[in-house]
């Protein structure tokens, strides 16, 4: 393969960061954007053994599959997912599926397995480039990609899943995953930890390892956890000095350091520590992703919200939380509504229909519409985290943003 030099790689950023900030102008083709993946889904989706038999046909409308395919979570699901980990094709979707993301678990204590097939890994390549050059063309230059980018996630070495044996299926982080299929232009010319560092599980050697690599390297992003990237700043200004002072933060180490790249916890309680660790001028820059789907990403100041990734590859519904109840799902389905049907400041249960396989699934978050041209949201929530004894509907984010303010 031949090799394509940074310098050239700069210049196509700036060009992309155009092309970009030209398709985010047009406002008005989301619609057209999600009707055309419901199209492209249904009848990929049709071939899958359950869903053939929920009643998904290709060729089918989208206010038929509203009407007829119910709503499902996890656990309508794990069966035929376990399935798949043996190595049953064609269930879910098309073929057999060797890779699988664990979930974090958060609101129910047990990993999942999500599947992730070829298609679903090019929806998280497509989103993630898309997210850099929402990114680019939001602050006016390209200059991100003069220098390296730093991934503090997890461990790339994926495991075996027992229970597929003897058909071979592994699970990971889905950071992991994606860090494993980088293309080759970005894994040579971005990517850091570097393959080697990145499969280290234990997190306090990792952020060792990490720790002496990049203090020689020019950094121009930094994505992770705020938790994570303050424990590397701090191990970072710890073990370097320029002449006889201590760096202060790490634009003092890294003199391109620009963009740190957050999102799946609030960031409002860690914010002054963050801009006291990073550096004065760094822009943040928030992403909404989850196993199961890349959603949004900011392309406007913070306060605007995230803008919906709706030209990606996946498929979005929105079940407004007053008909919600998380034991009566299946007769709420009619009751959703696609991109076109939302309006701003009503919370919606999310709901995806992948590539993965995953059709009119319920991902567990609350989110609230900021605009609907072009649609920007804002997390309020987890489905199973609001307080609703008395019918309050009291979400995640009001409880978050009443402890800080």
């Amino acid at each position: 393969m031949a090799v394509v030099p940074k310098s050239l790689m700069t210049f196509g950023a700036s060009l992309l960061t155009a092309r970009a900030a030209m398709r985010l102008r047009r406002t008005k083709s989301v619609d057209a954007a999600q009707q055309r993946i419901f199209a492209h889904l249904a009848p990929r989706l049709a071939q899958g053994s359950f869903w053939k038999h929920a009643g998904i046909e290709a060729g089918m409308k989208y206010d038929l599959f509203r009407r007829r395919v119910p709503l499902h979570n996890y656990e309508d699901l794990a069966p035929h997912i376990g399935e798949m980990k043996k190595g049953a094709a064609d269930v879910l979707w098309p073929g057999q599926c060797q890779i699988y993301a664990l979930t974090s678990g958060t609101t129910t204590g047990t990993p999942r397995h999500i599947p992730v097939t070829e298609p679903m890994l090019d929806h998280f390549k497509r989103s993630a480039l898309d997210s850099m050059l929402w990114y680019t063309a939001r602050v006016g230059h390209g200059g991100v990609f003069r220098c390296r980018h730093l991934f503090l996630g997890g461990s790339t070495a994926l495991e075996p899943i027992p229970e597929s044996e003897p058909f071979e299926a592994y699970a990971g982080e889905l950071n992991g995953i994606e860090a494993l299929n980088l293309p080759a232009w970005a894994e040579k010319h971005f990517y850091e930890p570097g393959n080697e560092i990145a499969q280290i599980a234990d997190w306090q050697q990792k952020i060792a390892a990490i720790t002496e690599r990049t203090s020689r390297i020019d950094i121009s992003l930094v994505a992770g956890t705020p938790p994570g990237v303050l424990m590397l700043a701090e191990s970072l200004r710890a073990s370097t000095t320029q002449g006889k002072a201590r760096v202060l933060h790490l634009q003092g180490l890294w003199p391109n350091f620009e963009c740190y790249v957050h999102g799946g916890v609030p960031i409002t309680p860690y914010f002054d520590d963050l801009r006291a660790a990073l550096g004065p001028t760094v822009n943040f820059h928030e992403v909404y992703a989850s196993s199961e789907a890349f959603i949004a990403a900011q392309d406007a100041e913070a306060p605007a919200g995230l803008r919906l990734m709706a030209d990606a590859g996946v498929f979005f519904e929105f079940l407004p939380m007053s008909d919600f109840n998380d034991g009566r799902i299946v007769a709420a389905g009619p009751k959703a509504v696609p991109i076109w049907g939302v309006k701003t400041g009503v919370n919606y249960a999310l709901i995806v229909t992948t590539p993965a396989g995953l059709a009119r699934y319920l991902v567990g978050d609350i989110v609230r519409f900021i605009s609907t041209e072009p649609p920007r949201l804002i997390y309020v929530g987890r489905t199973k985290l609001q307080l609703n004894n008395y019918g309050e509907h009291v979400v995640e984010k009001e409880i978050t943003d009443a402890l800080v303010s």
